[in-house]
């Protein structure tokens, strides 16, 4: 008779051996038994990026994007929902999907309330919205990587745009604006960054 050993291991253990894997993973040992149910409710690193193989496996393939990134969305919802008020070492998200900025935010909050040391996000947001301020006084962040990419959404009626120091995520991104201002008299730019290899 073979004698389940690592489910003998104190809580405490198991949870950091789960936080070597990537936290999709880690939450699925949640089906395993009563005993890892809520295990991973004490990851102390917590990674989400999208798309992720492990999120879109079987017929979430056949889903459509819309429906992808909301199940991804749910699930960083829900294990920080579940997560016990115990401190996290790293928070990263990765997503190029537009999210809405609120939602990024109450993510930021919820890792700071959970003390985490080191915050990774480069996600792209439907509008820009300005982080929380306590993300730049709190005494526990000891890394900080911050990448947010949004779209400039002007006026038609624009006549007058001036910019400068602007990343476009792509330079797409670029010509949507340039075409969504049909009445542009006075136009000036740089330096700006455009893209991989193109930077004006």
């Amino acid at each position: 008779m073979k004698v389940d050993r690592i489910s003998k291991l104190p809580d405490g253990m198991l949870s950091q051996i789960l936080s070597f894997l990537p936290t999709e993973e880690a939450v699925d040992t949640s089906l395993l038994s009563k005993r890892w149910k809520y295990l991973f409710a004490s990851l102390t690193n917590l990674h989400f990026d999208y798309p992720s193989s492990s999120l879109l496996v079987g017929s979430q393939k056949e889903k459509g994007e819309s429906e992808n990134i909301s199940s991804f969305l749910l699930f960083v919802d829900k294990v920080l929902l579940f997560h016990n008020p115990s401190s996290i070492r790293s928070f990263y998200v990765h997503c190029r999907e537009p999210i809405d900025g609120c939602r990024v935010n109450a993510w930021v909050r919820a890792a700071l309330c959970l003390n985490v040391q080191e915050l990774d996000f480069c996600v792209s947001l439907q509008k820009f919205t300005m982080p929380p301020t306590d993300l730049f006084t709190s005494s526990t962040l000891v890394v900080l990587k911050l990448e947010l990419i949004f779209e400039i959404n002007v006026s038609p009626s624009l006549k007058v745009l001036h910019l400068k120091d602007i990343k476009f995520a792509d330079n797409d991104s670029f010509g949507r604006l340039i075409s969504s201002c049909p009445v542009l008299e006075d136009f000036v730019i740089g330096p700006c960054y455009m893209g991989v290899g193109f930077e004006i």
